[in-house]
C-alpha cells in the first residue's frame, strides 16, 4: 500500500486530512498522476496530413475517494461539507515518500453514499492552473552583503576582523528538469544611485529592462508567473505598479527547459545594485 497523506487547506481556514487511516479513510485518489495534452493541428486544401499548432494543456481534474464510520457520519459528513464549500477555492496538499506537492484548486463537488456500516465519499476538485508546485520557493541572492559579525566575538590582536563580505557574483544559473516554464520573482534595491537595472538571459538572449533611475534605498519587485506579469515599487506602505517603466523590447524571462543562466546587471553602477530572486519549481504529475 502507498504511503500517502492528502491535506486540503480552504481559503476559509478549514483544513482536513485524507490518510490510511479514520476517520477519512484515504481509499484512492484520481487525476495526480497523469498528464495530458490535446494537440492542436490545422489542414488546408490539397494538403498531406495535418499541420502542427500547438498543444494546449487542460485544466485537472482531482477526485479524493475515501470512507468513514457510519456512527460518527453525521459529524463527518459536516465536516467534509464544511471544508469544501462550493464556489471556494483552496489549497491541496499531496505527501508520499519523499514526493511534497501543491496545487490550487475550486471545489466542483461533494457527494457522499452510506454503505453498510461506513459512509463512502467523494471530492471532486477542478485546478484551473493543472501544474503542481514545490511547498517553498527556492531563494538566491545577487551582490548582497554576507554578515560575518557573531558572538561570542574575537578580534585577533593586530590583525582586525571583517564584519561582512559582499558577493561579486551578478550570475544565478537555474536549472529545469521538467517541460514546463517557470516564473522568476526578483527584487531590486539600490544601494546608490543605479540607472536603468536589467535581468538578462545568457542562453536565450532575452532580457528585462526597467527605464528608471533608481535612487538610493529604492526596491523594485519584478514578477513574470504565469498570472503575475508585473514591475511593483515598493514603497513603505505597499507597492505602486510600474509595468510603464520596462522598455518596450522586455521580455518577462521564463526558466525554460535546461540551464538557464540569468545575470542581474545596469547600465551604470550596476556594483550598487543587489537582487534577491526566487522561484517555485512546477510539475506536471505527483
Amino acid at each position: 500500500m502507498i504511503d500517502r497523506t492528502i491535506i486540503c487547506i480552504s481559503d476559509k481556514g478549514y483544513k482536513i486530512g485524507f490518510t490510511s487511516r479514520f476517520p477519512y479513510f484515504l481509499d484512492k485518489v484520481e487525476g495526480v498522476y497523469e498528464t495530458s495534452g490535446e494537440i492542436i493541428s490545422s489542414s488546408s486544401a490539397n494538403s498531406i496530413g495535418e499541420n502542427y499548432q500547438g498543444t494546449h494543456i487542460p485544466k485537472r481534474s482531482i477526485t479524493i475517494i475515501g470512507y468513514m464510520q457510519r456512527d460518527t457520519g453525521r459529524d463527518l459528513r459536516q465536516n467534509l461539507y464544511r471544508s469544501f464549500p462550493r464556489r471556494t477555492f483552496g489549497e491541496y496538499h499531496h505527501y508520499e515518500g519523499e514526493i511534497q506537492r501543491k496545487i490550487r484548486y475550486q471545489v466542483e463537488s461533494v457527494k457522499i453514499v452510506p454503505s453498510g456500516i461506513y459512509h463512502k465519499f467523494m471530492i471532486n476538485l477542478i485546478c484551473m492552473n493543472p501544474n503542481f508546485t514545490d511547498f517553498e520557493f527556492t531563494d538566491v541572492s545577487i551582490g548582497r552583503w554576507k554578515a560575518l559579525f557573531h558572538f561570542d566575538l574575537i578580534i585577533p590582536f593586530d590583525e582586525g576582523f571583517m564584519f561582512g563580505e559582499k558577493s561579486e557574483s551578478k550570475i544565478e544559473v537555474i536549472e529545469n528538469p521538467t517541460e514546463f516554464d517557470w516564473g522568476l520573482k526578483v527584487v531590486l534595491e539600490a544601494h546608490d544611485v543605479v540607472t536603468n537595472p536589467y535581468i538578462h538571459c545568457i542562453e536565450t538572449g532575452q532580457r528585462l529592462t526597467i527605464n528608471r533611475i533608481m535612487p538610493f534605498g529604492e526596491v523594485i519587485e519584478v514578477t513574470t508567473g504565469l498570472h503575475n506579469k508585473n514591475i511593483k515599487q515598493i514603497t513603505p506602505t505597499g507597492f505602486n505598479y510600474r509595468n510603464n517603466w520596462l522598455t518596450h523590447d522586455s521580455v518577462f524571462l521564463q526558466v525554460g527547459y535546461g540551464v538557464n543562466s540569468f545575470r542581474v546587471g545596469a547600465e551604470d553602477n550596476e556594483n550598487q545594485l543587489s537582487a534577491d530572486i526566487s522561484y517555485m519549481r512546477e510539475y506536471g504529475a505527483v
